[in-house]
């Protein structure tokens, strides 16, 4: 029997059942960790989660594992997300999470993540974004690693969080149907402009030494099928001075705006800056010369 996942009522068992009753099933079926996700009609990086308790399996769910004998407590679907978080004053900090939630962040029906690629983004994303959650909302973030796809994410599950982006603009679900873009109060502050180019461009930006035909010449690009944010960040640019292409590639589905001067590729290394590590050395060698 296919199971069915009402992502409502939660239960939540003693340390180590959840683990326990997971395993046994898939023994007692003879499954892979894939045969079992797709006989419950879950995604396997779902399962896993559940397999090592880091979210609660669903009532029905757990109900449907005929696991009666198992004491458990019912739970709403947010009762991890409600929990005191602080909410940031407007300041350059916050303007760089913006950033860094507009380029590879979302906000979810339970809080807000943000993905890095697990092989490029790792010192990226533990050792600075991490760090400035905490700073920003007194609150440590999860992490979760794909098994799938070279995937680290980085989770905070409050609730509060949610309505504090929708005021400012920033709404749950799929960037590009909102229309997510920069948000008027970091567009009146040129401090705040510049901390939040360098969280778009730390995540959906990329660093290239145009060779073979022109060693020595880089290119800082931001890649974004969001056309909205990519317009809005060349106004930004535009806004602070610097020279920035057209929206290129659109008949490839793979929009991007590009700076290519000299001077340009100095000055944003100088005045915007990265705290990507991948994007910063690349540049090192350019701007040191």
């Amino acid at each position: 029997m296919k199971f069915t996942c009402n992502l409502g009522m939660r239960v939540l068992l003693e340390k180590g059942m959840q683990r326990k009753l997971l395993e046994d099933l898939k023994s007692e079926n003879f499954f892979t960790w894939k045969e079992f996700a797709d006989f419950c009609n879950v995604s396997i990086d779902c399962l896993y989660s559940w397999k090592n308790e880091k979210s609660l399996m669903p009532y029905n769910f757990f109900m449907n594992l005929n696991s009666k004998y198992y004491p458990f407590e019912i739970k709403d679907e947010f009762w991890a997300s409600k929990k005191n978080v602080n909410l940031p004053i407007y300041d350059e900090k916050l303007a760089e999470f913006v950033g860094i939630l507009l380029g590879d962040g979302n906000i979810f029906s339970g809080g807000i993540r943000v993905c890095g690629d697990s092989r490029y983004d790792r010192e990226y994303l533990v050792n600075y974004v991490a760090p400035l959650i905490e700073d920003l909302f007194h609150v440590k973030p999860s992490f979760y690693l794909s098994k799938v796809e070279n995937c680290l994410y980085l989770i905070v599950s409050r609730v509060d969080l949610i309505c504090f982006f929708k005021q400012m603009g920033l709404k749950p679900g799929k960037k590009i149907i909102n229309k997510s873009t920069i948000p008027n109060w970091i567009f009146e502050n040129e401090f705040f402009l510049k901390s939040c180019l360098r969280g778009i461009y730390d995540t959906d930006g990329s660093v290239y030494e145009l060779l073979p035909h022109w060693p020595g010449i880089f290119q800082i690009n931001l890649d974004n099928k969001n056309l909205i944010l990519l317009e809005d960040s060349r106004r930004a640019l535009f806004k602070l001075g610097f020279h920035v292409s057209k929206i290129c590639n659109l008949h490839l589905d793979k929009p991007r705006t590009y700076i290519t001067r000299k001077e340009d590729v100095k000055r944003f290394y100088f005045e915007i800056g990265f705290n990507n590590p991948k994007h910063k050395y690349k540049l090192n060698q350019f701007v040191n010369s």
